[in-house]
């Protein structure tokens, strides 16, 4: 469902370490269906570049358990990667940027996990 964030997860320098360690985390993890709407000469592109495939799988991250119930009450959160995530309730759907929250509430060992259709890019640095 969500392999491709997990491989990027291992490959992005301790961001598996860091899901694993002090938490609890919740991760807005992009579907596989997701990262193939992303150019797959583009895709090779990003795991290639450790630097920034840990800057955009860490804007998935934020430290903390936010269940659904937790985002509909929030209107952003700042992420493990420094910048906030926009998110928005729209007629009870949430969408974190332009990406339409599909799965909820998904258990984990350290916090809580939902699936995302979009992988959210972060504001680019100036």
């Amino acid at each position: 469902r969500f392999q491709t964030m997990l491989e990027g997860l291992d490959q992005a320098y301790d961001l598996d370490d860091t899901l694993k360690g002090k938490g609890p985390w919740t991760l807005f993890a992009p579907s596989d269906k997701a990262f193939k709407k992303i150019p797959q000469d583009d895709l090779q592109k990003l795991f290639a570049n450790k630097k920034k495939l840990k800057q955009v799988l860490s804007y998935h991250m934020v430290q903390g358990k936010y269940t659904l119930e937790d985002l509909r009450k929030k209107t952003s959160l700042k992420t493990y990667e420094g910048h906030s995530v926009k998110i928005t309730n729209r007629f009870g759907n949430i969408f974190l940027d332009d990406a339409f929250m599909s799965t909820a509430d998904v258990p984990c060992s350290n916090g809580v996990v939902h699936v995302i259709d979009n992988v959210i890019m972060p504001p680019l640095s100036k």
